[in-house]
């Protein structure tokens, strides 16, 4: 059990970023965009991206999950032992 700890780390992980992502909204409007007019004279322009907090908790979640899983998988690889012929 002890042994596969990091790989039920990271499985937890995963269904808690799932999960985020599903309970997450992006609909809406932020700050100030719910104010402005809806005229085409603001420019948003294509490379603005505005998440929710619930979406960035979901992101963070699946780099944690990432991170634990290549330090779990670099420590399992270590700990074989080789064999010299």
């Amino acid at each position: 059990m002890r042994r596969y700890l990091w790989a039920i780390t990271v499985l937890v992980l995963l269904v808690l970023s799932v999960v985020l992502f599903a309970m997450s909204t992006d609909d809406g409007d932020y700050g100030w965009f719910a104010y402005a007019p809806g005229s085409g004279e603001i420019d948003l322009g294509r490379d603005i991206v505005l998440m929710s907090r619930t979406r960035v908790a979901a992101w963070a979640a699946t780099a944690l999950a990432l991170i634990v899983l290549a330090a779990g998988t670099g420590f399992a690889l270590g700990r074989r032992t080789r064999r010299d012929p």
